[in-house]
């Protein structure tokens, strides 16, 4: 019983004090929230500045090229109109309705030497002062197409100077020898003699002429003889002969081809000169070489 008693008394013991823990729990203070402060705020970062852009700099409008300049046209008048391409090309600058104040050389070479080329034969009248040929007056006729020919006399002294078929001679009348410059003395006097008459016969040779001369002043309307040409007045003069010459004038036909050629200059002031008349144009020339039998050397 007592036991009971014991057990019973434990048990109300403990519920007590649970009951006891549970007042102690009601009545104490609810716990509070701590005072609210201030707000804390995350720091605010900064966005990263942009990356600096330079406004674009309007560029400048580009400056328009200049138009090309408009090559003059062509006028050719009626018996221009026959003239063969390569010369109408070599010598357009000529064959307009204005007429360029100067020339370049290179352009007047090429336009007579092609005009003469075309030309296919003339005859020329020649008076020479102390150049490669004999002093006085001459007569020559040339071929220029399809090869160049000559065949140049001077009556007082007796002599011919003949190119034919790329061969030079010289015939006297003391006899004929073949030219050559690198032959004995006989083939090379006569080959000094058939360059001197070439330089103004060969169409090759009257263009180097030109092209080894000045610029050249253009007069469009020069007369002689009653007869209207394209003067050419070269700035300075070439090399003739091993001589620089002072002047060289050369007046043109409707066609282009030589009429006249005049050069000159002084060697240890001695005038060297040569007058060159050309007619009879588009004639051709048939030039042959010397027979075997005159060519027996310069006896």
């Amino acid at each position: 019983m007592a036991a009971v008693l014991l057990l019973g008394a434990a048990v109300a013991l403990s519920g007590c004090g649970r009951l006891a823990e549970q007042i102690d729990a009601a009545e104490s203070p609810l716990p509070t929230a701590p005072a609210a402060g201030p707000l804390a705020t995350a720091p605010v970062q900064a966005p990263p500045p942009a990356p600096a852009t330079t406004a674009p700099v309007p560029s400048a409008a580009p400056t328009p090229a200049p138009p090309p300049t408009k090559a003059p046209e062509l006028s050719l008048t009626h018996s221009q109109q026959s003239l063969p391409a390569e010369v109408v090309k070599a010598c357009g600058a000529l064959l307009t309705g204005t007429l360029p104040e100067r020339l370049p050389a290179a352009e007047a070479g090429a336009c007579v030497e092609a005009s003469m080329r075309a030309g296919i034969g003339a005859l020329q009248t020649l008076s020479t002062r102390a150049t490669g040929l004999p002093a006085g007056e001459h007569i020559a006729a040339v071929s220029t197409a399809p090869e160049f020919g000559l065949h140049l006399r001077n009556e007082e002294h007796g002599v011919e100077i003949i190119v034919s078929g790329g061969e030079g001679y010289l015939l006297t009348p003391k006899g004929g020898t073949p030219a050559d410059a690198k032959g004995g003395p006989e083939e090379r006097f006569a080959a000094v003699l058939v360059q001197a008459a070439s330089a103004t016969a060969d169409p090759a040779a009257v263009g180097a002429l030109l092209k080894d001369s000045g610029e050249f002043l253009v007069t469009p309307r020069s007369e002689r003889d009653g007869m209207l040409y394209t003067r050419l007045s070269a700035v300075s003069g070439p090399e003739l002969q091993g001589v620089k010459m002072a002047t060289l004038d050369i007046e043109l036909d409707e066609l282009m081809r030589p009429a006249h050629l005049s050069i000159s200059g002084f060697e240890h002031e001695i005038l060297t000169s040569v007058e060159v008349g050309f007619s009879d144009w588009g004639t051709p020339q048939a030039i042959t070489p010397p027979a075997l039998a005159q060519l027996g050397g310069l006896r």
